[in-house]
């Protein structure tokens, strides 16, 4: 009898988040983004939901209560490109409204695609919609008003004080380090300046320009029954049920969440595949071990070519090591006989694998999460977005260096390299950073899923989100009660003004009263 009320409540909650229709739009080709939550998807389907996916990425092989819409990723190409060249390099005072003009024209691109306005036309009914809408994929937000269901977002970044403000968060301007600058969260009082000046900038240009573009976007593309009656897109975005947020205070500074943010760091290493025969062979052999090279799967190495190709050739023509490279064609010339290049290598597998000594890397949060988790030492060459604050981070925890781009030549690459490999405590600390990431009640995946399915069971789960989301940004702000404040002081001011003057002619009286006495 003891384990009956146990088996009941089991059975009760299973039965309430069975069977539920799941569409997840992700139109945008962030391989590294939608590849990390995939395990969460897959496993809502194996535990009987019924999925839809909208993405350019589409199972490789049928999978039971899944279906695939299939976004054309090559579209993309042109505003990929123009995002990255970009970016690489920029100053983060421009980066914002590079950033913001390339996310609307990466969701023009999506909402032209033939999937994408399939689901938008639909009738078809769902009990949950999963998106990305913090990043690039805002106007996705009105699937959840269209359908009548939740939402919940999917996020591959820390947060900055503007996802803050839309999740309901803590928003510090001064204190919490902007993901794009290279602070970390022990500033000096100038680097506080400046990076208040950084989520000033970020806050303004998102609240006064981003937002309302992307929202005339969402008004022309997002066109279905009902439309014309829905809220603002900034009130369903500060309306989503749920964030997933890939983020774990073992991997970046530890920040206050509200409990409808998830932190679910470290998904992508859910799963280790085996390693393809051919690699595993190289690597099983190498004699003096193995490094490895990869700059992400958006940033690929063709915008370095130039820059970066020479020095990585000349640097490990001097090593014993195997170098494993991820670029964008094997066909290099010059290459030297220890380095293999390929245009894809499973990068979870290859971490895991116990002949790696070093990992190269741009410093991506998934870089570094992969990197953590199988105690590896990293030698973090950061190019863009929050690469430089993620590899700060790294320097700082103590497993890994920096080598910026512009400090980047043969010498100072060996130098790094030759630090990483001979000296035993950036080993060590990456292994305990290990045990720290893996020391927690549930995995990421068993956390994610059960989250996401919460959210189904409760219908939205509105308990979770903090009344704050209620207020608007003026009193998010605190500025209704400064402004109050403020009057308090000059009504205060103004009367002690008169109560002075109103003396000040008193004693003016009493003295020529007195004279002409």
């Amino acid at each position: 009898m003891k384990y009956m009320l146990p088996i009941i409540l089991l059975t009760s909650s299973l039965l309430a988040s069975e069977g539920a229709k799941i569409l997840i739009v992700l139109p945008i080709p962030w391989y590294s983004h939608t590849n990390t939550f995939m395990p969460v998807f897959r496993e809502l389907a194996k535990r009987g939901h019924q999925v839809t996916m909208v993405s350019p990425f589409p199972q490789k092989k049928p999978l039971p209560n899944w279906t695939d819409l299939t976004v054309n990723a090559t579209a993309f190409s042109e505003v990929i490109e123009d995002f990255v060249t970009s970016f690489v390099g920029q100053n983060v005072y421009m980066f914002y409204p590079i950033f913001w003009r390339v996310f609307t024209d990466l969701m023009k691109v999506s909402f032209q695609d033939p999937a994408v306005q399939e689901v938008i036309k639909s009738n078809t009914n769902y009990d949950l919609v999963i998106i990305e809408p913090f990043y690039a994929q805002e106007p996705l937000v009105a699937f959840g008003h269209k359908l009548n269901v939740p939402v919940v977002a999917i996020h591959p970044l820390g947060l900055t004080p503007w996802g803050a403000y839309l999740t309901g968060n803590e928003m510090s301007f001064h204190l919490m380090p902007n993901i794009r600058t290279a602070y970390t969260n022990e500033m000096t009082f100038f680097q506080r300046l400046d990076n208040l000046l950084v989520n000033v900038i970020e806050f303004a240009v998102a609240y006064f320009h981003y937002v309302p573009n992307k929202e005339r976007q969402m008004d022309k593309y997002m066109v279905y029954p009902g439309s014309d009656n829905r809220p603002s897109m900034l009130q369903m975005l500060r309306n989503v049920s749920l964030t997933l947020i890939d983020y774990h205070p073992s991997l970046l500074y530890p920040e206050p969440l509200q409990p409808n943010m998830i932190p679910v760091g470290g998904l992508s290493i859910s799963h280790v595949d085996e390693l393809p025969k051919d690699l595993k062979d190289i690597m099983d052999n190498a004699k003096n071990g193995v490094i490895f090279l990869s700059f992400g799967s958006i940033l690929r190495g063709k915008e370095l070519e130039g820059k970066v190709i020479s020095v990585i050739f000349e640097t490990f023509a001097k090593l014993d090591q195997v170098l494993l490279m991820r670029w964008h064609t094997e066909d290099v010339p010059n290459k030297p006989n220890n380095v293999i290049i390929k245009t894809w290598m499973p990068q979870p597998s290859i971490l895991a694998h116990p002949n790696v000594k070093m990992f190269i890397t741009h410093a991506g949060l998934h870089g570094i999460t992969e990197g953590a988790y199988f105690g590896m030492p990293l030698v973090c060459i950061p190019l863009f977005s929050d690469q430089e604050f993620d590899a700060r981070f790294v320097e700082k925890a103590g497993y890994g260096t920096v080598l910026l781009l512009p400090d980047l030549t043969k010498e100072n690459l060996l130098a790094n390299i030759n630090e990483v490999l001979k000296n035993p405590k950036y080993k060590k600390t990456a292994l305990e950073r290990s045990a720290i990431l893996k020391d927690r009640p549930q995995t990421a995946l068993e956390s994610a899923v059960y989250w996401v399915e919460y959210v189904i069971k409760h219908k939205g789960a509105g308990h979770l989100k903090p009344a704050r989301l209620q207020l608007s940004l003026f009193q998010n702000l605190g500025l209704d009660i400064i402004t109050f404040l403020l009057s308090l002081l000059a009504i205060l001011v103004l009367v002690i003004c008169k109560i002075v003057t109103y003396l000040k002619l008193l004693k003016y009286k009493n003295s020529v009263k007195t004279k002409k006495e």
